[in-house]
């Protein structure tokens, strides 16, 4: 669709010429996975002191109210850089559902979202050179030459207002995927440029699985935010997580790189896309950790942060009581972020809920999954170490 920009070489080019081949492997297994080439692992930052123990607020029982709203003393944020309008953040794990969280509450007609359209054709709206109906044709016809109609790892439909991450977007102003202090100013340009494209004083609401551990840093930028965190079985994440990443590096995939010029450099970079595509299957030993691996680390980001006294209003729910209770789940979202639904919407309608398949590889990490992710299933609510005794013994997990 057109020609990825050119950039700097990538981690995985320096370590094909020191003839490590180790880290070749993981790094380029890395980078199918975040389609990254600048950061091959999150480099989570600290927020706010580690304290061993249970989380604070996390029930001895390991129980969580099925719709959970949590609120904190907001502290001192006299060095924030204020924020004339506070989006709304929808943060989880990638793979966790936030994007059947955020077609839901994007359904509800209360707010602004980023679509495709905003993506793809980010710089053309940044220089006020896009006409909105013109813009959405063409990508709509793209999406039907190229044959794109689901996301193909799910039922999510592909098209010009497909929900999709802020995050895209930061990457392609050059600020990275996920906010950060030194480039909130971006962050603050792509608000604007939004708003402007959809002409409503609606509140933009975001959705962004990078910034899953970055929600202090965000209060801190913008006291008013507000967050929705959700959260999903592990097991059922990182089975989830992987299959995308083997899906990524089976062939270039046209919707992939049409949102991220990294990932289109990288399908075209020759023997380090060999490389991807030679790691990224789904028996892979070493791929199955990198997906632990990082999901951990972004899981034990969000404990350090959510429990700082300084993080401030947050909503938590769980995937799986999303499902359940849809319309009172909704509901629930919307009283918090202070709205009232704009039009009658069937939620239990827009679920299309299976029994995922656990790959064997995951299957075989069961423990070194429950020791990764045991603080994060305490605090959220899932009894980790039964699950991985169901997933033994049944080879599946509701």
């Amino acid at each position: 669709m057109r020609s990825p920009a050119p950039s700097a070489p990538s981690p995985v080019c320096v370590r094909a010429r020191t003839g490590r081949r180790s880290r070749l492997c993981q790094a380029s297994a890395a980078h199918i996975y975040h389609q990254r080439f600048e950061t091959p692992l999150y480099p989570i930052p600290a927020a706010g002191r580690r304290r061993r123990g249970p989380v604070a607020g996390s029930c001895a029982s390991v129980t969580l109210p099925r719709v959970d709203a949590r609120r904190h003393s907001s502290g001192n944020h006299r060095d924030a850089e204020d924020s004339p309008a506070a989006p709304l953040f929808i943060l989880g794990l990638h793979r966790s559902g936030t994007t059947l969280l955020y077609e839901m509450l994007a359904a509800s007609g209360c707010f602004n979202i980023v679509t495709a359209r905003h993506v793809i054709h980010f710089d053309r709206l940044q220089n006020g050179r896009a006409d909105r109906d013109a813009s959405r044709r063409e990508l709509a016809a793209w999406f039907e030459r190229e044959g794109l109609t689901t996301r193909e790892v799910d039922v999510v439909r592909l098209g010009p207002d497909t929900p999709e991450e802020y995050g895209f977007v930061l990457d392609r102003m050059g600020a990275g995927v996920r906010i950060t202090a030194r480039h909130f100013h971006r962050f603050r340009r792509m608000c604007e440029v939004l708003q402007r494209d959809h002409g409503t004083d609606r509140p933009l609401l975001l959705k962004n699985p990078w910034d899953f551990g970055n929600g202090l840093l965000i209060r801190r930028l913008m006291p008013d935010a507000k967050i929705v965190y959700i959260h999903r079985n592990p097991f059922h994440v990182l089975a989830s997580a992987l299959r995308l990443s083997v899906k990524a590096a089976g062939r270039p995939h046209p919707y992939l790189a049409a949102l991220s010029d990294t990932y289109a450099a990288l399908t075209e970079s020759g023997f380090p896309w060999r490389v991807v595509q030679r790691v990224a299957r789904e028996d892979s030993v070493l791929l199955a950790r990198l997906v632990i691996g990082q999901s951990a680390a972004m899981a034990r980001a969000y404990l350090r942060s959510i429990r700082h006294v300084d993080h401030g209003p947050c909503f938590e729910l769980r995937y799986e009581d999303l499902c359940d209770r849809p319309e009172e789940t909704i509901t629930a979202i919307l009283s918090y972020l202070d709205v009232s639904a704009q039009r009658s919407v069937d939620y239990a309608g827009m679920i299309h809920r299976g029994v995922p398949r656990v790959p064997p590889v995951i299957m075989r990490h069961r423990q070194r999954i429950v020791r990764a992710f045991f603080r994060y299933g305490e605090r959220v609510g899932y009894d980790l170490p039964r699950l991985a005794s169901e997933l033994e013994e049944t080879g599946t997990l509701r």
